[in-house]
């Protein structure tokens, strides 16, 4: 049975809205969903095997057929591939990428950071992975202000792969720095988040060479995948999809870039009013870091003094109090 609804869950400081829009025409319009990612979307399913349709892109496709009239995928997977710019395997200098940005898609679904997460990558990842993820959003959104972009957190890379023995994908690496940034990123730009880590985590079966999904894995990627779009409303069962569109209003502290070297820029919500205060806490609770009387927005804060780790930061204003993780790195 179709769900076709239009609804604002209030949970804590998070509004969230979701829009669906259902075409009212016998002709509707098409469905264009580009997804873009590494050699996992590509279809790579262990040791070198691929095939575009066992991969979780094309399953989660076949699964949304069922209730959007005229769907129409790109699949721009692209194995060995970096979402950061400066590095020998970006995706930037791929024409499967750049022909996904001309195809203009009304949603575009951005599952990469696993290449990204190697030793000798993590000072990029820390200086770039941000901004080059903002600027592919800003990309998408420049062929079409419409689109929807969903932002995936990669799984988990399990010890023991046999790629790249000198310098091995880290899941250290990917879950202490490019999934945190991938949070802030899309915190920053109101995005739907589908994670694939956590679900995977003590789930080794599903990845018979550590890095890749086996067939099972995929399968079960694309059932995550579909469940959230169920999840969100963005599926409606009960008549034909003309558009998909998701709007998320944030009433949440946002950070940006985080992790943070020397600078971020703190989102103070329109909803925290009165004398503003920020705080950042040590792991002992300690505050090292006080800024008050703020009536800026968007408050730069700068932490370039603080040694690498994790912090806690609040926003205080006359009777909310609201707090995030802050990743400093060096």
């Amino acid at each position: 049975m179709l769900i076709d609804k239009t609804f604002t869950k209030i949970a804590s400081v998070l509004i969230i809205l979701f829009v669906f829009v259902v075409s009212t025409f016998a002709q509707k319009t098409n469905i264009r969903i580009a997804f873009v990612g590494n050699s996992i979307t590509a279809g790579v399913y262990g040791y070198g095997l691929i095939d575009e349709h066992v991969s979780y892109a094309t399953q989660f496709s076949e699964l949304l057929e069922e209730y959007v009239d005229k769907l129409e995928t790109f699949n721009a997977g692209i194995s060995g591939c970096t979402l950061t710019k400066n590095t020998n395997s970006s995706i930037w200098a791929q024409s499967k990428f750049q022909n996904a940005l001309s195809w203009a898609p009304e949603v575009c679904l951005i599952a990469l950071g696993t290449n990204d997460s190697k030793p000798s990558r993590l000072e990029v990842v820390k200086n770039d992975f941000f901004n080059d993820y903002q600027d592919m959003i800003d990309q998408f959104r420049s062929f079409n202000q419409n689109v929807t972009i969903i932002a995936c957190l990669p799984p988990p890379i399990f010890e023991g792969h046999p790629y790249s023995s000198s310098d091995p994908h880290s899941d250290d690496i990917l879950s202490n720095f490019t999934i945190p940034l991938i949070d802030s990123i899309a915190k920053v730009n109101n995005l739907m988040v589908v994670d694939f880590h956590t679900p995977f985590k003590d789930s080794i079966k599903y990845f018979d060479d550590q890095l890749h999904p086996n067939k099972a894995g995929h399968k079960k990627m694309a059932n995550i995948l579909f469940d959230r779009f169920i999840e969100e409303g963005l599926v409606d069962t009960g008549s034909t999809a003309a558009t998909i569109n998701y709007d998320k209003s944030i009433d949440q502290m946002s950070i940006y870039p985080n992790p943070v070297n020397n600078s971020c820029t703190v989102n103070i919500p329109d909803n925290i009013m009165g004398t503003i205060a920020i705080t950042v806490f040590d792991q002992n609770g300690a505050p090292i870091i006080s800024c008050n009387n703020i009536i800026e927005k968007k408050y730069v804060l700068n932490v370039s003094n603080l040694l690498e780790g994790f912090y806690i930061i609040t926003i205080q204003s006359d009777d909310q109090v609201i707090t995030d993780k802050l990743i400093i790195v060096k």
